[in-house]
């Protein structure tokens, strides 16, 4: 008796793996872009806070913005962007932080 295992060839695999991962890479250009708009957005909250003298870390803010986290995945993602919004936000130089890096 033979068992007929239920498997796809590796070309018809790789070939799904690979538009998974091109619509990934869609998606993670669209985050990029979005991240950046974000960052450019923080340089005139930082200084609305500073003209107004009011602190850096909003705590309620934060809390509001990972109450609204589906699940811990968005969370743990979220926490990283808001900590990186605050030392972004704290820059002396904040326009210096957002410079594209230099290609090799």
């Amino acid at each position: 008796m033979k068992i007929k295992l239920n498997c796809k060839p590796k070309a018809q695999n790789m070939t799904k793996l690979e538009k998974i991962r091109k619509q990934l890479d869609s998606i993670d250009d669209n985050i990029s872009k979005l991240l950046q708009k974000r960052a450019k957005l923080l340089i005139d909250v930082k200084n609305i806070k500073e003209k107004e003298g009011i602190k850096i870390k909003d705590s309620k803010r934060e809390e509001f913005i990972l109450g609204k986290m589906e699940n811990n995945f968005e969370k743990q993602i979220f926490k990283k962007i808001l900590s990186e919004s605050r030392k972004l936000q704290s820059s002396k130089k904040p326009k210096a932080s957002l410079q594209k890096p230099y290609k090799m």
